[in-house]
């Protein structure tokens, strides 16, 4: 078998290296030391640059944005990105927005596909909503939180915490498969939902920003972390 790197996979991770050690590694400074909203801006104008290169989102759909690598050339670039805490995120490629784009572009429908993958591909901040307090992991046996169908409406309830992410976020995305109580009699299990924040904002949930002081090997920064309370929550089914 042969391992050797595309001349593609070679061209591009060369070009990504040279912008990571230009314009990304300066920010870690300030990044380790004040935390990501110091570098947030500067960080937006070396993510404008990385567009205008054509190097952003490099492991996404070329339909609505990205690059469309494989498997094997995007773990080439992670291995270069992955010298700094912010490359992946400077190139369009980090968690959790890579995974809910992935879980979009197989599981979303038609309608959700064309409002949100260009969005998020493009930059759009999304975060995952999945951790619980009472319960460890994220094996969905245990997960507490609910989703009824009423007529044209799921109905939320149950509490969320360490939505990482969620500060900035356009969407916050959930599948029932992995985040939300599993029901037997439900036809519709693994179909995703997606919360426009805006919206849920109007409904009975309350949203709790708190820091978090988190340690690092080299500093400490401070993140912003979402706890949501869902009392009878209601979203407009699309699926």
């Amino acid at each position: 078998m042969d391992f050797t790197p595309s001349a593609r996979s070679v061209e591009v991770t060369a070009r990504m290296r040279e912008m990571l050690d230009t314009d990304v590694i300066p920010l870690e400074p300030d990044f380790l030391a004040k935390g990501f909203a110091a570098v947030e801006q500067p960080l937006d104008a070396v993510r404008r640059k990385i567009k205008a290169a054509g190097l952003f989102a490099p492991n996404h759909p070329v339909e609505y944005g990205g690059m469309g690598l494989g498997l094997v050339d995007h773990g080439l670039v992670s291995e270069v990105l992955g010298r700094s805490p912010l490359g992946h995120y400077a190139f369009g490629c980090n968690a959790p927005d890579a995974g809910n784009i992935e879980t979009l572009h197989l599981f979303g429908n038609a309608q959700q596909k064309a409002e949100w993958l260009p969005r998020i591909v493009a930059g759009e901040r999304s975060c995952f909503v999945m951790t619980e307090r009472d319960n460890s992991g994220a094996n969905p046996i245990f997960l507490r939180t609910s989703a009824v169908r009423d007529g044209d409406e799921w109905v939320l309830n149950g509490s969320k915490w360490f939505i990482t992410g969620a500060e900035g976020a356009t969407v916050l995305a959930l599948d029932r498969q992995r985040l939300l109580a599993l029901r037997e009699d439900d036809p519709e299990l693994g179909s995703l939902l997606l919360w426009n924040i805006a919206r849920a904002m109007s409904g009975r949930v309350r949203f709790i920003l708190w820091q978090l002081q988190r340690s690092g090997q080299r500093a400490r920064a401070r993140q912003k972390q979402l706890d949501a309370e869902l009392e009878d929550q209601k979203l407009r089914a699309q699926l």
